[in-house]
């Protein structure tokens, strides 16, 4: 390669691959659970006491990155139906609790549009693959 082509040369743009970022979106809002919260309190008299909690906060935040992953054309009448039933309505407080069926309804989505794939092993045994 002479020096003219390698100053010439341009690398391909760099592209992002969707199911990726959907793949990470979920196991983030499933691994949320691995961490915990914790919150200190100094108490007169008493002392500090401590204290841990799951992860809500995470999850609910992870479920709504992955919400917002799911674009339009890939919505089904059903899930739309489903998701807006779930969350009419609701306070932040009460569509936090909602997390759960969110992803639910999202692990049905993917499940009904193909993303989800189920692959033969070893044993007879499924295993499911993102």
């Amino acid at each position: 390669m002479t020096q003219r082509e390698r100053l010439e040369y341009r690398p391909p743009v760099a592209s992002l691959d969707y199911n990726d970022y959907l793949r990470q979106a979920l196991w983030n809002a499933i691994n949320s659970f691995n961490t915990f919260q914790a919150e200190s309190v100094m108490l007169p008299q008493m002392g500090s006491t401590f204290k841990a909690n799951l992860a809500t906060e995470r999850f609910t935040g992870c479920m709504a990155v992955l919400q917002m992953l799911v674009l339009d054309d890939q919505m089904t009448s059903t899930y739309k139906a489903k998701m807006e039933a779930l969350l009419k309505d609701k306070s932040d407080e009460e569509a936090a609790l909602a997390s759960f069926k969110v992803l639910h309804l999202i692990v049905e989505l993917f499940n009904e549009k193909g993303i989800f794939r189920s692959v033969s092993t070893y044993g007879g045994h499924l295993k499911a693959q993102i």
